[in-house]
């Protein structure tokens, strides 16, 4: 029993064990990993397990800082790394975590990868061959393989000859030396680096300017004679027999001269350097007169003075040659190629077809180019033996940007042939790398998997064919709108922005097609809870009180926000919980006197994951008054534009900007505009396009504000046919305290012409009370003198009235009638002059009291005339000409009674008249 109770429980243990054992096998796992990539692919894969933070992942032939990962959901990460990153094509994967490891094997296949596996089994090191070297460098190159290229430039460097800088050190060789830097410039290699600008040098200096050894080849039907001339002059002559039909012999060739060649009969002829090529011929056999100069500038095969089209074509395909020796290259290159009696068939046999490729990649002359299709095999390649692949790969990448049935017949040759060969030759690895490995369109993302912590992601999509499907699929809680166009090429960039990104990590998938791939790319959006703020940086406060209000926006998973606050809100601490999401405060600048000082709001914000925490700071700015002042409050306008009035009453330059309260661009006003400290400006409101139907009203609000200030200015206006001259509607500034001072200096100058005419009425009238004074002084002077005299005439005349008792109408005396005649006369005379002197008399005592009235008042004139700024001189001139005024007229008043005395004592009877009415 209690054995079988034992086996129970052993029994229950290993079930148990293997419940235990499966349940840890099934939480780790691996999805979305095929079993085949190919070289320049990038590798996806998820995986998930219950120990998300102890799962570690490990790639064979992979550096493990290569390797990226980013969390995809909960449970699970998603790993990504580039096939190019790779040291190997059969390539182990290992997931572990606590309880379980899993491991996939995957194979990275292409048929071009062949490059790759024989880079791997040539080792590098200081005694490699430099040119194998040198061609390694191009093969990284294509592999982006760069820190493998800094390392073969360091050997090559310590290769070469110390002091000539060129291959193999102590034996150079300009042929060597020249392929050496091919493939360097193939790889990427420039003048900027060392070992190559040396090597270029040395090479530049090797050009060919020197005289060189010609054959000359004569070809006839016919027995003829001939002459051979250098510049004109006969240097040698020669039969050429039927039977035989040709004649040869050599010539050195000095720089600069020109061949001609004469014959009796048609002949043909070839000229052949030491190199075995042709480097001219014709084959009309028709001709008589030949001429050929044999243009320098080339490089030989080695040191000398022998030139090569190979080794010259090579050589102008570098970077770093200087401009002269570059131009007598291409001079000498051209002039064996485009010779107008050059045929296809006859540039030379298949031994030349390197180098006609190569002359070709330089000059791009068609007559090569028909010369290398024709010496096409059949069967699509180019040569023969050994060589045979290496021609037709240096052929095919030559046109590789034709489409021609030349280039697809050698392409297909090239393919069928690796098919049962294995390569062995860097060079042609590298060639057959870089020809071939976009036949199958790549994929590749930059970044390898694309992440933004914001709303957007942008990445670049490389792919050498056009993309035409595209798709995305994320998360549900997630959508996303890619911006890109249905077509990609090549370097493309491509946006993803997420619609209502919420808090949380967020992944999908863009999905690329065309009808050779379908390839997914991951992405991964991750958002952190945030807070943002709604506020200004600086507040304004005009007249005693102002406001604030603040609001934020926060992420839903922040719970709640605590505030406080320094300065004016030392003791208004607030705390609002996650449902409230603004606030304000009213400012009263009587109570809150510290308001010049910066406000600061301390924030903390919390969340199931962290917490949020930070600053906000504005600043008020007090002002007494408002700062504009804008006149008139309401405007209409017809025909003549209307302005606007605006003041800056601060002591500061300010900003004013303008805006419409429905758009219209039938008005044109500026949008913005500086008002300096007390000026004005006029700001016109003109009609600025024509109102085909007008005169019509219509009607606006210009609202014009500055520092967080507003005024409303309603505007109703007439809208014509015709414009206003848009070249007066400017706005202008203006000093309205200076138009106050020129109104108030006008009025003062109004006053003082006033106060003048005044004044000069105060001393005319004075001084024509002065010299009333003066008159009736004198006039009664002379009363006085004059009284007794009229007294006694008068009693003459009243005794001699009384005592006759005849007068004239009544006793007819004739003495007595004339007398009385004489007497009504000399009476009449005097009626006429005794109203004047009774009015002088009045007048007299008229002034005497005016002249008082004026001597009491004569400090009062003289300080007002003393505050209207008279100056002394001024016054003592006016009462000079006074005194002189004064002088004449009593001389003229002298002068009068005088002549009125004269006439009075002139007849004794008209005086006694007088007497007696003065009397009375």
């Amino acid at each position: 029993m209690e054995r079988g109770v034992s086996l129970f429980f052993r029994g229950s243990f290993i079930l148990l064990l293997f419940a235990l054992m499966i349940s840890s096998v099934s939480a780790l796992n691996i999805k979305d990993l095929d079993d085949n990539y190919y070289y320049g692919d990038q590798i996806y894969f998820i995986s998930c397990t219950d120990y998300l933070d102890n799962l570690n992942a490990t790639i064979s032939c992979l550096d493990p800082s290569k390797l990226q990962r980013e969390r995809w959901s909960d449970g699970c990460y998603i790993f990504g790394f580039d096939t190019k990153d790779l040291d190997c094509y059969k390539v182990d994967i290992a997931l572990k975590d606590p309880s379980y490891t899993l491991r996939r094997t995957i194979e990275v296949k292409d048929y071009l990868v062949t490059l790759v596996n024989h880079l791997q089994s040539t080792q590098i090191s200081s005694d490699t061959d430099p040119l194998e070297l040198a061609e390694m460098a191009h093969g990284y190159s294509l592999l982006e393989k760069y820190d493998r290229i800094t390392e073969i430039l360091e050997i090559l460097k310590n290769q070469r000859d110390n002091d000539d800088k060129c291959w193999p050190s102590g034996t150079c060789n300009l042929q060597k030396t020249v392929d050496i830097l091919y493939q360097l410039s193939e790889a990427g290699v420039n003048s900027s680096n060392r070992v190559y600008k040396d090597a270029i040098l040395w090479v530049q200096a090797q050009q060919n300017l020197a005289d060189a050894d010609l054959i000359v080849n004569y070809y006839s039907n016919d027995n003829t004679s001939c002459i051979f001339y250098v510049n004109s002059a006969s240097s040698k002559t020669f039969d050429i027999d039927e039977e035989e039909g040709n004649y040869t012999f050599n010539h050195t060739y000095v720089s600069g001269t020109n061949l001609s060649f004469y014959c009796d009969e048609d002949y043909s002829i070839d000229i052949i350097n030491a190199f075995n090529e042709i480097i001219y011929f014709d084959d009309d056999n028709n001709d008589t007169n030949l001429s050929f100069e044999y243009t320098l500038g080339c490089w030989p095969q080695n040191v000398g003075f022998d030139c090569s089209t190979l080794v010259t074509s090579k050589v102008l395909l570098l970077d770093g040659l200087d401009t002269t020796s570059r131009t007598k290259g291409e001079d000498w290159l051209t002039a064996q190629l485009t010779d107008t009696k050059i045929k296809a068939k006859k540039l030379g046999t298949t031994q030349n077809l390197l180098r006609n490729i190569y002359a070709y990649n330089v000059t791009g002359n068609a007559d090569v180019k028909t010369w290398i299709f024709y010496s096409q095999n059949n069967d699509g390649s180019w040569g023969e033996g050994n060589d045979q692949l290496h021609t037709t790969l240096v052929a095919i990448k030559a046109f590789t940007k034709e489409n021609s049935e030349w280039v697809n017949d050698a392409v297909d040759w090239v393919l069928s042939y690796r098919s049962s060969e294995n390569l062995n030759d860097t060079e042609d690895n590298s060639i057959l790398y870089d020809l071939f490995k976009n036949e199958k369109p790549v994929i590749r993302a930059d970044p390898l998997i694309p992440k933004a912590t914001s709303e957007i992601i942008d990445f670049q999509l490389s792919t050498t064919l056009p993309v035409t499907g595209l798709n995305h699929n994320t998360s549900s809680a997630l959508s996303v709108e890619a911006t890109l166009s249905d077509n990609i090429t090549e370097n493309t960039d491509v946006k993803l922005m997420a619609i209502d990104l919420k808090d949380g990590i967020w992944n999908g998938f863009l999905h690329l097609e065309s009808n050779l791939l379908n390839k997914s790319i991951p992405f991964v959006f991750w958002r952190a809870p945030a807070i943002s703020f709604n506020y200004q940086p600086t507040y304004y406060v005009y007249d005693r009180e102002g406001s604030i209000a603040i609001s934020y926006t926060r992420s839903e998973s922040l719970d709640n926000c605590t505030f406080s606050f320094n300065s004016i809100f030392e003791d208004r601490n607030a705390k609002l919980d996650g449902s409230a999401i603004d606030f304000s405060y009213v400012l009263d600048v009587a109570e809150d006197v510290n308001i010049t000082k910066p406000v600061s709001i301390q924030y903390t914000c919390y969340s199931p994951v962290n917490q949020v925490e930070g600053t906000i700071n504005f600043v008020f700015r007090y002002f007494s008054t408002f700062p504009i002042h804008v006149s008139p409050t309401e405007l209409s306008i017809d025909s003549k534009p209307g302005n606007v009035k605006i003041l800056n009453k601060l002591n500061e330059t300010i900003t004013i900007e303008t805006s419409w309260l429905k758009d219209s661009d039938l008005y044109s006003v500026s949008p913005d505009y500086e008002i300096p400290i007390g000026m004005e400006l006029v700001l016109p409101i003109c009609q600025e396009l024509p109102y085909e139907n007008g005169p019509v009203p219509d009607s606006n609000v210009l609202t014009i504000t500055a520092l967080d200030y507003d005024v409303d200015v309603p505007i109703n206006i007439v809208l014509n046919p015709t414009t206003h001259d848009l070249d007066k509607c400017q706005p202008s500034l203006r000093n309205p305290d200076m138009m106050k001072w020129v109104i108030i200096g006008l009025i003062a100058i109004f006053i003082m012409i006033l106060l003048a005419l005044i004044l000069m009425k105060i001393w005319s009238m004075r001084f024509l009370l002065f010299k009333r004074k003066k008159s009736a002084e004198t006039k009664e002077s002379g009363a006085d003198d004059g009284k007794d005299s009229k007294g006694k005439t008068g009693k003459h005349v009243k005794d001699k009235s009384e005592s006759d008792p005849h007068p004239k109408g009544k006793h007819g005396h004739k003495d007595m009638d004339e007398g009385e005649e004489k007497l009504g006369d000399d009476q009449k005379h005097h009626k006429k002059q005794k109203p004047t002197v009774i009015r002088s008399t009045a007048l007299a005592e008229i002034l005497v009291a005016l002249d008082r009235k004026m001597g009491e008042s004569d400090n009062q004139i003289k300080d007002e005339l003393k505050h209207e700024g008279y100056k002394k001189k001024e016054m003592k001139e006016a009462a000079k000409k006074l005194d002189e005024l004064e002088h004449k007229m009593e001389e003229a008043e002298k002068k009068k009674e005088e002549e009125v005395k004269e006439a009075n004592g002139a007849n004794p009877e008209i005086k006694d008249a007088n007497k007696k009415e003065d009397k009375k």
